[in-house]
């Protein structure tokens, strides 16, 4: 049975225009609202990671240049010489953060709206090269996909790689990649239209290749898995006489090539100009580099050897094929997940493990299921090959939209079976079940969770603070949060021009980060001591301004079973809540009377 009767077979419960229109419809308004509810405070505001990117991209729409003052960045540094991060989240959210108001609903949207494009592509690419049936399966599950709703509402560069890679292959598929299905009616060349027909797959190949390149610039992880899964679909196209349109063959590669290095310039030009940036992070999360040995929680610093290195990339890239990891073990990575509410629902796996054994039988008589399989084994190498959290779903975004789009084959093959049907009902049954529980557990529990590990109550103080920041001589922010200063950039919306002319002390902490202490008039205690000692001595601090300076400090409050009181100064004028009910900060005011501060203790 070869591919055109593959095609055949499976266009044949093709559903009329109207109806797949329709349901296409209400699945897009779905994503959307799944996406674009309440963005601003679920999940609370802010992360370090996004915050700092939300930053840059207000300051490039202002200034043209990033926080650190660097003109048009292809990478951005964001805390540390080995913490440089793709620029092109930033300049996406850059306009929009400029032209809806900066904020965190804004540096938040590019991230919701390339989620919901996301699902528009896949039903896009599916239903150009196969049936509207799996395209419109597909595009639901990905839809309501918790891991995929997730990171569409937190505002990291990584999260923009989906996007990309399924709009690099929507635009292979109108290029005529993978084949077309009977029912996508083609007209034949003359010889008059002869040059259009060819000019046209080409602009397609092209943007195919943009495509792929931005998605490569995007984050580490595709910087790997693209070229290899370009590779693979060169490979298939090259054995496969099918696989593109006879009449353009001679076009199509050429095309992509040249748009893939379009798309990917940032990267060869950093290559070239800077390379310690494009391979920051690689030097310090790679399980063969020595540098890993130096980073926290690492107690054991004898080098373990090639060997140990090797079966533990092993071990971590099997690690994305266990179920129980899939859809109840994921780590609690940055405070997004929990047991049970993990990367796919239970019924998915099932339908991820139908849909796999679809692909075994016939991936050797079908191009774009061998592509699918392909895209399916190199998905978990980025993470394998580092260290760090684990299972990270960071390092393993190029999952998706493979693995759903697999587990829509696996729905749509069990739909072709009467007998199945009834199984599969229940798995859809299943599915919104396990989804709804999801969706209670991320409005009504997670933020109470996330409340105090994303800094709201600090990201709350900051904004406070920012009106009384031209009365203040200084302001200290002693908790040691992970740093905090991105977090005050945004809520104090910190003028560009301004950050780009203050005054910024940076000092070196570990794994190429850097832990900043001074922004202008903001002081932030170190979260871990440094040398000199003295960076934590705040009555010293406080008491080196002159006489008459008025210092706000934001500090912990004193906590009576632990016996500790961060802050023995001045008097407190307000305090802020976590979303759990603790107190977990509050502002107090110092004016020094003549340099020497009286620390001012419950016991005193």
């Amino acid at each position: 049975m070869g591919t055109a009767n593959l095609n055949t077979h499976m266009s044949r419960d093709a559903l009329p225009a109207w109806t797949r229109r329709g349901l296409l419809a209400a699945i897009v308004l779905i994503a959307a609202f799944l996406r674009l509810y309440r963005l601003g405070d679920l999940p609370p505001p802010m992360n370090a990671d996004e915050a700092s990117r939300g930053y840059d991209a207000w300051s490039l729409w202002q200034t043209g240049r990033d926080q650190f003052g660097v003109h048009l960045p292809a990478f951005l540094r964001s805390f540390g010489p080995g913490d440089y991060s793709s620029a092109t989240s930033a300049y996406l959210s850059a306009p929009l953060s400029g032209l809806t108001g900066f904020g965190v609903r804004g540096i938040r949207l590019t991230t919701a709206l390339a989620g919901i494009a996301t699902v528009l592509f896949v039903y896009g690419w599916l239903n150009l090269v196969r049936c509207g049936r799996w395209a419109l399966i597909a595009a639901a599950i990905l839809a309501v996909n918790p891991w995929h709703v997730r990171i569409s509402r937190w505002a990291h560069e990584a999260h923009l790689t989906p996007f990309f890679l399924a709009a690099g292959f929507y635009f292979l598929a109108r290029a005529g990649f993978f084949g077309r299905s009977d029912h996508t009616h083609e007209p034949a060349p003359d010889l008059q239209t002869d040059r259009r027909v060819n000019i046209r797959p080409s602009l397609w190949a092209a943007a195919s290749g943009l495509a792929f390149g931005l998605g490569a610039w995007s984050y580490h992880a595709p910087r790997l898995v693209i070229p290899l899964l370009m590779l693979g679909i060169a490979a298939l196209a090259g054995r496969t006489r099918n696989a593109i349109p006879h009449r353009a063959r001679g076009f199509q590669w050429p095309a992509v090539a040249l748009g893939l290095v379009i798309g990917a310039m940032p990267i060869l030009w950093t290559l070239v100009q800077h390379p310690e940036r494009l391979m920051g992070r690689v030097k310090y999360t790679s399980v063969f580099s020595s540098e890993t040995l130096k980073s926290p929680g690492i107690t054991d610093q004898a080098d373990p050897g090639m060997a140990r290195r090797v079966l533990t990339a092993g071990r971590q890239y099997l690690w994305y094929f266990d179920p129980v990891m899939l859809a109840w073990r994921s780590e609690v990575e940055q405070g997004l997940t929990a047991p049970g509410y993990s990367r796919l629902t239970l019924p998915e796996i099932v339908l991820l493990g139908c849909g796999i054994v679809r692909l075994i039988l016939t991936c050797r008589r079908d191009v774009l299921h061998r592509v699918l399989l392909i895209g399916l084994l190199l998905y978990p190498l980025p993470a394998a090959l580092s260290v760090g959290p684990a299972a990270s779903s960071l390092r393993a975004v190029c999952g998706m939209p493979i693995l759903m789009i697999v587990e829509a084959l696996g729905a749509t093959w069990l739909l072709g079976r009467p007998a199945a049907r009834f199984a599969l009902g229940a798995l859809v049954a299943g599915m919104l079940v396990h989804g709804v529980a999801t969706a209670r557990f991320y409005v009504n529990e997670l933020p109470a969770r996330l409340s105090h590990a994303n800094g709201e109550e600090l990201f709350e103080a900051f904004t406070w603070a920012a009106q009384f920041e031209h009365e203040a001589t200084a302001i200290y922010v002693t908790p040691r949060a992970n740093q905090p200063q991105a977090l005050m950039l945004v809520a104090t919306r910190f003028d560009p021009d301004r950050l780009h002319k203050s005054t910024r002390v940076d000092i070196p902490w570990n794994a190429g980060f850097d832990q900043t202490l001074q922004i202008d008039k903001w002081h932030f205690l170190p979260k871990r001591d440094p040398d000199p000692w003295e960076l934590t001595d705040l009555p010293g601090l406080v008491a080196a301004h002159p006489p008459g300076s008025r210092i706000l400090i934001l500090c912990r409050p004193f906590s009576p079973s632990r016996g500790q009181f961060e802050c023995p100064l001045g008097q407190v004028v307000r305090t802020f809540t976590a979303r759990d009910g603790r107190v977990w900060l509050e502002a107090r005011t110092v004016v020094t009377p003549t340099g020497e501060v009286r620390e001012n203790r419950p016991d005193s």
